[in-house]
């Protein structure tokens, strides 16, 4: 018994002990995870880190948003996580990721890889006072979402498993599609949408198509 025991305690040692996760993005897409670390006091200093790299980003705030191009971070202190962004997704942004505490490794690792349930942008009209609809392939997806870039976040409209009315934004669904409808449009409506997918019970989110809606008037 002795012996199992310390095998394990070695095992852990080796491996850090933590939990690895998986988040699917697609490129020119964006993911947004969140990653835990050690909840034995509060980080000074927090460094996301990918395999074999210098960190990404890294950030000495507490509750604020901080950005370095393409990736954001925000430091968690009362559930003692961080949420990371990462938009405009290359090539070389998938792989494994690593949250660290005042320069220690956390609990859990994110391991990022291409989704293959991507699809194509696209552009659409929508008219002043009319109804216009947005749709997205469901494919093997359960929990999906509509959101509208807003800084650093996406701000979340519709989501399957929480919202299916929000205003003047409704969510029909299909055995195929998923649709966002917007009844009365008008100029505050343009903008850059997005639906996607969520997993993990939520914290883990990433973009499947983009959306770019432009709103104009009858002739």
């Amino acid at each position: 018994m002795m012996k199992s025991f310390l095998l394990l305690i070695l095992s852990l040692m080796i491996t850090g002990g933590g939990a690895s996760s998986d988040v699917k993005g697609c490129r020119d897409g964006w993911v947004d995870f969140i990653c835990k670390y050690p909840n034995n006091k509060i980080c000074q200093r927090v460094d996301v880190v990918k395999e074999g790299s210098q960190p990404i980003i890294q950030s000495t705030l507490k509750n604020m948003w901080e950005t370095k191009g393409r990736f954001s971070v925000y430091h968690d202190v009362k559930n003692r996580n961080l949420r990371v962004v990462i938009r405009q997704l290359q090539q070389e942004d998938f792989g494994e990721y690593e949250c660290k505490c005042d320069h220690k490794p956390g609990s859990d690792d994110v391991d990022l890889k291409v989704d293959d349930g991507c699809q194509k942008p696209f552009n659409q009209t929508g008219y002043r006072t009319a109804k216009t609809t947005i749709s997205c392939d469901r494919g093997k997806s359960t929990v999906m979402f509509f959101c509208k870039d807003n800084g650093p976040v996406c701000e979340d409209l519709l989501t399957k498993s929480k919202t299916k009315s929000n205003g003047s934004f409704t969510l029909l669904e299909t055995s195929s599609s998923f649709t966002m409808s917007i009844s009365n449009v008008s100029p505050q409506h343009a903008g850059v949408y997005w639906c996607g997918v969520e997993t993990n019970e939520g914290r883990n989110r990433a973009a499947l198509r983009k959306i770019q809606l432009k709103v104009k008037d009858y002739y």
